[in-house]
């Protein structure tokens, strides 16, 4: 990812005008979309209206907070038989301390 975003720098964001994503039995497929801080503005899902999701049983979280903040467009969410799903948002769950 690093030298994809040394190439786009003075471009448009990766995906920027994509509406629509659907992915289908991924049994892999851990998270959607989860990148480092420093790539945020190289990948944007900014314009993402419909997201579907099928036969992902390893999928634990879709969206990091940051990218979550950022899809103002958003309008259908659909996942089906994903049973390892635990968040939408991937918030990091901070141990309890005893």
């Amino acid at each position: 990812m690093d030298k994809l975003s040394e190439k786009v720098k003075c471009q448009m964001p990766l995906l920027s005008n994509l509406t629509i994503l659907e992915l289908y039995s991924l049994p892999k497929l851990e998270s959607v979309w989860k990148l480092e801080p420093s790539h945020h503005a190289t990948a944007s899902l900014a314009r993402l209206k419909v997201l579907k999701i099928g036969d992902c049983d390893k999928l634990k979280t879709i969206f990091s907070p940051c990218l979550a903040l950022s899809m103002l467009h958003l309008e259908e969410l659909d996942v089906t038989w994903c049973h390892g799903l635990e968040q939408v948002i991937g918030f990091v769950q901070e141990e309890e301390i005893i």
